[in-house]
């Protein structure tokens, strides 16, 4: 059973793992999904990776295939989504003068 998130936001880390059932010292494991890590995309061979500061790259499926050491190999896979951060907002300042009984208020604009 894979442990992953179905979505995160761009610049988080994504942590991997699996509940191997027989747990075994000796399991390989063999990680691979999407991503701009290396020619192939990610690949990994630990027991529960990290991709620290995703991108939107990074979304898509991922699979591991644990093999025992009888030979015995089981795969799994997920879909993760990998939401862009949200755009700052440019904020206007706007200053009101000239508020006095009876006038109108002046609004002017500040960037």
């Amino acid at each position: 059973m894979l442990i992953a998130p179905t979505s995160l936001t761009a610049g988080q880390t994504l942590s991997l793992s699996a509940v191997v059932i027989p747990s075994s010292a000796s399991a390989v494991y063999a990680w691979t999904g999407p991503g701009l890590d290396g020619p192939n995309g990610f690949t990994s061979t630990a027991p529960a990776p990290s991709i620290p500061a995703t991108t939107t790259a990074h979304s898509g499926t991922y699979s591991l295939t644990v093999t025992l050491a009888n030979s015995c190999t089981a795969t799994a896979t997920t879909s993760i989504t990998v939401i862009p951060a949200s755009t700052p907002v440019l904020a206007r300042i706007l200053r009101v003068r000239n508020i006095w009984k009876g006038l109108r208020p002046e609004l002017t604009e500040r960037q």
